[in-house]
């Protein structure tokens, strides 16, 4: 899928609309048509994506959609920016708190049948149904704060806890203690890359880094991460003479600023919009009983829920393209230096069993890999653990494994086991590099991770 395909499938852009290419000087350059894999061009009959027009057409300045211009007199970034604001109009609804969920209308449009989608109409229970570390129903045991509830075997405990209880999730992730014990009189801090929370007094004020007002970390690892996952976004990297990723992450923007910004945001916004058509293509919706919201299109515009179970701020999306045609998707959080989850990865059905899932995780493990993340996990239902297994190299996870993971807010899905991956040099230690002749994206990805190495906060650990 292009991004023509889907302006045209959005009835946004016409099928075989003239376009020409303007350059900084306000003179036309070249000229084709929209088709859906791309514009044809006019002087040689040949097809172009966006970008490889602009190179045809002579000009190295990166503002491509800006400056493709319809006969109608709109550019595709307006084009872009219209279908962006029909995506928000016909699939999500905004009520008072703020919170987006999936409006009824655009599930019905998936054709998925009505029974799948009720819930019923009856006083919601405060705590999950499901076990939050296998998914599972059954006899489970509920926090006394959130709304995370657990098999007993899950928390390797043999008997309920008496009294109040906090889940791991619920506990300063130094000393272990409630953080929401009301004989603990102290701040509580988050991490903003490890998304763990701490007692102010267990964590030194001097150990958390605040880079502005919104961001703070509780270890130099985590602002490490963060910093080069920041980097990343927006960036094509190659992974060869045909394909090429990018590190997507929902942003909005303001009408403000200047038109390059603008530009960018939209084209991320643009890309992750693609993304979605394909991980809909793979996976069936999947509602959240007591939000409403669907938990795939909220994972993938990286989205914050009311409670922590349901808070997708940290994820990202790798997408693997071929000429900016969107082949492959994986979600992506990273929990720290402990380890990252991919609870999505989907292949368009044309490029299946290609080797293609397999290029997007092996670029998944380096980028890991020298952020010096320790270990990859996944949930994987019965009929694909075998594949993950033998063919990847993940593995079942053993029963300290579990306990340590347990603490992080990993998604699981009912029927799914999580497996795991050890991030080692030998599989990891390729080095990427973008798409070459591109002065936008000049450096390789180790020349970028190797330049955070510079000027670290001393008060960091």
């Amino acid at each position: 899928m292009s991004i023509f395909s889907w302006l045209i499938d959005g009835e946004i852009l016409s099928e075989g609309a003239a376009v020409s290419y303007v350059n900084k000087d306000s003179n036309q350059v070249a000229s084709g048509v929209i088709s859906r894999d791309g514009i044809l061009c006019k002087c040689c009959n040949e097809v172009f994506s966006m970008t490889s027009f602009q190179v045809h057409a002579g000009d190295e300045v990166h503002r491509t959609a800006a400056l493709l211009t319809l006969e109608d007199g709109r550019s595709v970034l307006e084009c872009q920016k219209q279908a962006l604001k029909k995506i928000e109009q016909a699939k999500c609804d905004e009520p008072a708190n703020g919170q987006l969920t999936v409006d009824e209308t655009a599930l019905k449009a998936m054709e998925l049948k009505e029974s799948e989608l009720v819930v019923d109409d009856v006083e919601m229970d405060e705590n999950d149904d499901t076990c939050a570390v296998c998914g599972d129903g059954g006899q489970l045991v509920c926090c006394d704060h959130c709304p995370s509830t657990f098999h007993l075997k899950c928390l390797r405990l043999e008997n309920v806890p008496e009294g109040d209880w906090f889940c791991p999730r619920c506990c300063c992730a130094s000393c272990g203690r409630s953080l929401y014990d009301p004989t603990i009189q102290t701040e509580i801090l988050y991490c903003d890359q490890c998304e763990r929370e701490y007692h102010s007094n267990c964590v030194p004020g001097s150990a958390m880094k605040y880079e502005s007002s919104d961001n703070q970390f509780c270890s130099r690892k985590c602002l490490k991460i963060f910093r080069g996952l920041r980097k990343l976004v927006g960036r094509v990297n190659k992974v060869d003479d045909m394909y090429s990723w990018t590190l997507l992450r929902s942003e909005h923007y303001d009408q403000s600023e200047e038109n390059s910004k603008l530009e960018s945001v939209a084209d991320l916004n643009t890309r992750l919009a693609l993304a979605l058509t394909v991980i809909q293509e793979c996976f069936r919706p999947m509602i959240d009983p007591r939000s409403n919201i669907d938990m795939v299109s909220h994972i993938l515009y990286n989205r914050r829920g009311e409670d922590k179970r349901m808070d997708f701020r940290g994820f990202y999306t790798v997408v693997l393209e071929k000429e900016q045609e969107l082949i492959s998707v994986a979600s992506m959080r990273v929990h720290g230096s402990h380890a990252a989850e991919i609870p999505f990865i989907g292949t368009r059905s044309q490029y299946r069993k290609q080797g293609m899932c397999r290029r997007l995780i092996n670029v998944i493990q380096q980028v890991l890999h020298t952020l010096e993340v320790q270990t990859l996990v996944l949930p994987a239902i019965a009929e694909f653990i075998e594949t993950w297994t033998s063919a990847f190299g993940f593995q079942k996870l053993t029963a300290a494994q579990g306990i340590q993971l347990m603490e992080l807010n990993i998604v699981t899905f009912p029927g799914s086991s999580v497996l795991q991956k050890p991030l080692t040099w030998l599989e990891c230690g390729r080095k990427l590099t973008p798409v070459a002749g591109n002065s936008q994206y000049p450096l390789s990805l180790l020349i970028i991770f190797l330049s955070l190495q510079r000027n670290w906060p001393t008060s960091l650990s």
